[in-house]
C-alpha cells in the first residue's frame, strides 16, 4: 500500500516518519529493537528538504528508508520504479512535497491514501483546502476513484481546548478525519534520530500515533 503524507505547512515529516514506524508493528518484547513485524519503507520525495531522510539516518528506526530523485527519468519511468518498490513491501510511506507540482501530482495518481496533517491555524486550514481540492482533481483522472484521504488534526497537547482543535473545522471538508496527533514537544524531541515509540513508548504522543496507524490500516483493509 502506498501512503502519501503531504500538506502545504509544517508537520508532514514528523507525521510521515512516526506513522511509518507505527505501521511497522514493533514487538516491544522482542530481541531486535529496530525491526518491525511488517516491512515498511519511508520514502523521501522532498527534493529540497529531505527531512525524513536526514532525521532517520541514525539507524534507530524499525523501517527502511529510500530516496529516489526524479533525475533524468520521465515521470512515467519514475512512477513505475516507485510502484515496484511499493509492491515489494507492506507499506510505502511517502513524504512528498506539494510545492513541487509534478512530483505531487504524480504521487496522487498512484497513492492508495493521502494523509494530510493540519492544525487549527487559519494558514493550515487554507492550505488544507487547497490540498483537498487537488486530491479531488486527481480522483477525476482515476478509474478507481482514489486516492482516499485522511485529514489528521494536530494540536500542541491533549489538554488543548475544543476551540483550538482542528477536528471540527476539518469535518467541513467532507473527507475522513483521523485521530488527533498531540504532544508536539515530545515529537520534536524524539525527531532527533528516533521515533516516538522508541523515545517515549508509554507517552500520550505514542498512543496518538498508534491510534492513527490503526485508523490507516482500517481504511486500507
Amino acid at each position: 500500500m502506498l501512503i502519501n503524507v503531504a500538506n502545504l505547512q509544517d508537520g508532514q515529516s514528523t507525521c510521515a516518519l512516526n506513522l511509518a514506524c507505527a505501521l511497522a508493528d514493533m514487538d516491544y518484547l522482542g530481541a531486535d529493537r529496530w525491526k518491525g513485524a511488517r516491512r515498511v519503507i519511508l520514502f523521501d520525495a522532498d527534493p529540497i528538504r529531505g527531512t525524513a531522510t536526514g532525521y532517520g539516518s541514525g539507524g534507530h528506526l524499525p523501517v527502511s528508508r529510500d530516496y529516489l530523485p526524479l533525475g533524468d527519468s520521465t515521470i512515467e519511468q519514475w512512477l513505475r520504479r516507485v510502484l515496484a518498490i511499493a509492491a515489494a513491501v507492506d507499506f510505502l510511506v511517502v513524504e512528498s512535497s506539494p510545492h513541487f507540482a509534478g512530483v505531487a501530482t504524480a504521487f496522487l495518481s498512484i497513492s492508495d491514501l493521502v494523509v494530510v496533517p493540519c492544525s487549527a491555524s487559519a494558514a493550515d486550514l487554507a492550505a488544507t483546502s487547497v490540498m483537498v481540492e487537488t486530491i479531488a482533481t486527481a480522483r477525476l483522472a482515476r478509474a478507481d476513484g482514489g486516492p482516499k484521504c485522511l485529514l489528521v488534526p494536530t494540536r500542541p497537547n491533549a489538554e488543548t481546548t475544543q476551540e483550538s482543535d482542528a477536528g471540527d473545522a476539518l469535518q467541513a471538508f467532507g473527507e475522513l478525519v483521523g485521530p488527533a496527533i498531540y504532544e508536539k514537544a515530545a515529537f520534536e524531541t524524539a525527531f532527533a534520530g528516533r521515533w516516538i515509540g522508541d523515545f517515549a513508548h508509554y507517552s500520550v504522543a505514542h498512543a496518538a500515533i498508534t491510534a492513527l496507524a490503526a485508523r490507516v490500516e482500517t481504511i486500507l483493509a
